[in-house]
């Protein structure tokens, strides 16, 4: 009958439990005063292993703690009406365990309650249940929302969507007239100054995702849609690979400069003789926070190509240079806690 009472109360818990956010709860539980060494032992190992299993986070360092319990072995004492007071009698439980939940910001007391035992063994079908009825009193909100409000930048995974403003310029070599001319090969109106540059200002965007491998490095592989030809506004898909290198001054926003490489695939149809195209460049980003999930940045990276882009058409035929000079503004969306590095 105790047994199944017990089991009713820790499904009731866990469930209660489960439906908030547990694996954002850092526990740290340090080693217990009072008893024999034994028992210390036991209840620090048994205390840890079930807030594991629980689902909470533990550590052995207070400073990264979002609650500490601890726990105290004392004496079963009974105090007579005269004031005096001796242990209990052998028929009854000879220990106390207390059990103490403070929140490690302010060392504030959450809850706190005894529980008495005289053999550890005992102990075996009740911890747990001791363990939800500590943590049942820890406020919704800190389970949710606010649980660490650096969470936000401290993903493994970042899947981010943008919208762009990307501006492709293209320079043609106007002193090589094999390299710019007309298709009689005259070329008089090809090598006027106003038809040797090509800007094209074109809406464009990304998506990719980011992988934060180190506190202060990630890298992100991107999908880019540009737009932009020397001769016609075109879709100009582009692979994208930075290697990026998170600052975090402050728990509201994050700065991350990175270096890149892009690879432009050109599908406009006056571009000819395509060689494979590689962009060099880099860039910055500013992130704000924007929830527990993730963050609402603006970007702006410098790319240029390597080597020419050739074009032809019916009037002329050129090479070019070309760089995109591209602003974004989007959000990036976090998956999966990450521990941080040692500050």
């Amino acid at each position: 009958m105790k047994r199944g009472v017990i089991a009713l109360l820790l499904l009731f818990a866990a469930g209660f439990v489960c439906a908030q956010t547990r694996g954002d709860t850092i526990i740290y539980i340090p080693m217990p005063i009072g008893g024999t060494a034994t028992e210390q032992s036991y209840f620090k190992e048994n205390f840890e292993m079930e807030t594991m299993a629980a689902g909470y986070v533990t550590t052995e360092n207070p400073s990264e703690a979002d609650y500490v319990l601890k726990l105290e072995v004392k004496p079963n004492m009974v105090m007579y009406d005269d004031g005096t007071e001796e242990q209990a009698p052998p028929d009854e439980p000879q220990n106390i365990l207390e059990l103490r939940l403070l929140q490690a910001a302010d060392d504030s007391e959450v809850v706190m309650f005894n529980f008495p035992f005289t053999e550890v063994e005992e102990m075996y079908e009740y911890n747990l249940y001791l363990l939800y009825q500590a943590m049942a009193n820890v406020p919704l909100t800190k389970l949710t929302s606010q649980v660490d409000p650096d969470h936000w930048r401290n993903k493994w995974l970042y899947l981010r969507g943008s919208l762009d403003y990307n501006i492709s310029n293209y320079q043609a070599d106007v002193g090589d007239s094999n390299n710019w001319q007309s298709e009689d090969g005259e070329g008089k109106d090809a090598l006027r100054p106003e038809n040797a540059r090509s800007t094209t200002p074109m809406i464009g965007a990304t998506l990719g995702l980011e992988y934060q491998f180190l506190n202060w490095m990630s890298v992100e592989g991107d999908l880019k849609f540009v737009f932009g030809d020397p001769e016609e506004p075109t879709l100009v898909p582009t692979a994208g690979l930075d290697l990026k290198f998170p600052i975090k001054p402050s728990r509201h926003f994050m700065l991350e400069p990175y270096v890149g490489v892009d690879i432009p695939m050109f599908t406009g149809t006056t571009v000819k003789n395509v060689p494979t195209f590689v962009a060099l460049g880099g860039g910055f980003q500013f992130g704000v926070k924007g929830g527990n999930m993730g963050a609402f940045f603006v970007d702006t990276e410098f790319m240029y190509t390597l080597g020419t882009v050739s074009t032809q058409t019916s009037y002329r035929k050129a090479d070019w240079e070309r760089w995109v000079l591209g602003f974004g503004i989007g959000y990036k969306l976090g998956f999966f806690n990450r521990n941080k590095d040692p500050e």
